[in-house]
């Protein structure tokens, strides 16, 4: 009998090295995510924290965040990865696993080559959509992958069309998006809104009101000109600043904080304003 190659058992051992190292960031993960402290560093979803501290890729980010939180759910699926059970393998089953059908899918998945624990998952539950996919192609191009319904494909369809007639030319789907989405942001951005309201009033010699008049009453609801004023400064996007400094950023879900609560006589000034996104407004609480 030959001997087993040196390289081949520095590969197994590699293997194993490799297992535990995924298993520890997995445990490592679901407290950051128990204890939210990818909010204290200045991010707003566990998934940004994933990709941009840890420079995981979305891939990477996707597998270890659901796997995550399922075994919050199924605590004896985090136990299998510890175990050696690849967190390919965890991610797949997460759809179907439940409290009580563990035993069974958990076996699967340590039994079953990838290809037909992929086929037992989908007899069970039939392929969702997948996650929407923005991916850079060139330097200025990324290329864009979703799934859609029968029915937003017949509206953009129609879109098409439409765009097509009044160029008098055929109309590709980046063409359309295009014209929608500048509609859209046209009648709906509250930046722009903002700016158009700030710019309107600077033109016409009008004063931007910054503070309450005085001997007006007072409402915690802050002014509409106030608020504008709050969103063009800090330009729709979170401005809370994590202990190393950064700032979240995020456009998503914004909401306008008292730094000074209102309820303790913090008033609608702009230096006692802020822009937070939902998950970093309610960590300030």
């Amino acid at each position: 009998m030959k001997n087993i190659p040196d390289l081949h058992l520095k590969a197994i051992e590699a293997v194993k090295h490799f297992q535990k190292a995924e298993s520890l960031l997995l445990k490592i993960i679901q407290e950051v995510d128990q204890t939210k402290t990818f909010l204290e560093m200045g991010y707003a979803n566990l998934f940004l924290y994933l990709t941009q501290a840890l420079n995981l890729c979305e891939a990477q980010a996707y597998t270890y965040s659901t796997v995550c939180r399922k075994s919050r759910e199924v605590p004896a699926l985090r136990v299998a990865v510890e175990n050696g059970l690849s967190l390919y393998k965890a991610q797949r089953i997460v759809p179907v696993l439940t409290k009580e059908n563990q035993e069974e899918w958990i076996s699967k998945a340590k039994e079953l080559p990838k290809a037909q624990l992929e086929k037992a998952v989908a007899e069970v539950s039939p392929e969702s959509p997948k996650r929407d996919s923005v991916r850079s192609v060139s330097r200025a191009r990324v290329r864009i992958s979703a799934d859609i319904s029968d029915e937003v494909n017949e509206l953009l369809k129609r879109v098409q069309v439409l765009v097509s007639n009044q160029r008098k030319k055929n109309a590709s789907i980046e063409d359309c998006l295009k014209e929608v989405l500048e509609i859209y942001l046209e009648k709906k951005d509250p930046l722009r809104k903002a700016k158009r309201v700030i710019e309107k009033k600077i033109v016409k010699g009008g004063v931007v009101t910054v503070q309450p008049c005085p001997g007006k009453v007072v409402h915690r609801h802050i002014p509409t000109g106030i608020r504008h004023q709050v969103f063009v400064r800090d330009q729709m996007r979170c401005s809370f600043k994590g202990r190393d400094g950064r700032i979240c950023g995020s456009d998503r879900h914004l909401e306008i904080h008292h730094l000074m609560p209102w309820s303790i006589g913090g008033r609608h000034g702009l230096e006692n304003l802020q822009t937070l996104c939902h998950a970093h407004h309610q960590h300030r609480y």
